[in-house]
């Protein structure tokens, strides 16, 4: 998806003769990728296309992606009054090695819903490039309206579209009910709500000049997804996007910026003419505060994160301490079971070594008692014997004494 994130409509630097300055016009296309944008745009209303010839603006579309070559996403604007016009700036874009197309609504004619349908669609079919639509009723008199977005959106052509027409309700449409158009950011003043919304990107011609200040909005609103930072600094820019946008001086503010930052923005072409001096300093001032609101932001989010970041590695220590103490501790029980078990087997070793040692001995005690005892009882039962014997023959005799009869005759 090319269409994605800060895309500047990159400003026409002129000399003081009106004619255009090609090597400023470098110098702020290298300026903007060194910043970091996120692709630019070449031949949009910021870069007054409407003042230039079919010539230079042919050369500035060549001249766009020899200096880009290649090194972030290079779109290419193609309005003009009539169709045909419209498509060649869209084929000499394709052939200049464009990565898409911003295409609004011709100016002054005011085509009907259908009308300027078949426009945007011969657009597609003579480029066949990804095309970001343009709504901007103020400029063009012609809205993209509901007929309009449901005819074109059925090209696979069609991938985004830039809302310039100040409504908020249009986003609300726009980021509901056509969700397969990428919805990016046309109206300064209104960027947090169509991030709010769902936006992806914002088409901003400050980024010409304050590229870092709305790059760090898109961080906050887009990235980051935080909407608390995201209104700091939204509120920031307020004040400045309110003198652009309700100014009646857009292209002359933003190239006064641009040039008070140290880039050669050069003068507006005719029939624009040159700020007042009460303008400038109304600027000035804007900017002055703008900065210094952003430095602050910048300051306090920064020594969050320096906080935040230090309490987690301080969590992280004490989480890395009390691991190595419970390691220790369970270390320490596991030895002290260790030596507990060990005692426990080394005294049933022994329990069991002497009980090995003591049970011949006593096995043969108890043989030897009994066997004792055995021999007793045949001693006494002999005698026993012997005695009732003797007295059996002792009775005989008393018996034969009585009779007479000697037993030594």
């Amino acid at each position: 998806m090319p269409f994605q994130g800060v895309i500047p409509p990159v400003i026409t630097p002129h000399h003081e003769d009106g004619t255009i300055n090609e090597p400023a016009f470098a110098q702020v296309l290298e300026h903007l990728i060194a910043e970091g944008v996120h692709g630019a745009i070449v031949g949009g209303t910021t870069g007054e296309y409407y003042a230039h010839s079919r010539d230079e603006r042919l050369r500035l579309i060549a001249l766009g992606a020899e200096i880009i070559a290649g090194r972030i996403p290079y779109f290419v604007g193609c309005g003009g009054l009539r169709t045909s016009e419209s498509a060649g700036y869209g084929e000499a874009a394709r052939t200049a090695g464009a990565d898409g197309l911003l295409v609004n609504a011709p100016a002054y004619s005011i085509p009907s819903q259908l009308e300027l349908a078949t426009h945007v669609l011969s657009v597609d079919r003579a480029a066949g490039l990804p095309i970001m639509l343009y709504n901007y009723p103020g400029r063009t008199g012609a809205m993209m309206d509901i007929d309009f977005l449901d005819r074109v959106g059925k090209s696979t052509s069609i991938r985004a579209i830039k809302e310039s027409s100040g409504d908020i309700n249009r986003i609300h449409l726009l980021a509901r009910d056509y969700r397969h158009i990428e919805l990016f950011c046309g109206m300064d003043d209104q960027a947090l709500e169509f991030y709010a919304w769902g936006a992806v990107g914002w088409v901003c011609a400050g980024g010409n000049c304050l590229p870092q200040e709305h790059l760090a909005l898109h961080k906050a609103c887009f990235e980051e997804r935080d909407f608390v930072k995201g209104r700091r600094i939204m509120s920031a820019l307020l004040p400045l996007m309110r003198i652009l946008e309700q100014g009646g001086k857009f292209v002359q503010s933003v190239k006064y910026i641009a040039a008070s930052q140290g880039l050669p923005a050069g003068a507006v072409r005719e029939p624009l003419r040159p700020l007042r001096k009460e303008q400038k300093r109304e600027i000035e001032q804007a900017l002055r505060t703008l900065k210094a609101e952003m430095a602050q932001i910048a300051a306090e989010y920064e020594d969050a994160n320096y906080k935040t970041a230090n309490h987690k590695t301080a969590n992280h220590k004490n989480g890395a301490t009390a691991d190595r103490v419970t390691a220790d501790r369970v270390t320490a029980d596991r030895a002290t079971a260790g030596k507990a078990t060990a005692g426990k087997e080394q005294a049933a070793s022994l329990a069991v070594g002497k009980a090995a040692d003591t049970t011949p001995d006593k096995a043969m005690e108890s043989g030897a008692n009994r066997q004792n005892v055995g021999t007793q009882k045949a001693d006494i039962q002999k005698a026993d014997t012997q005695k009732a014997d003797t007295g059996r023959k002792q009775k005989s005799q008393r018996k034969e004494s009585s009779n007479g009869v000697s037993l030594n005759a």
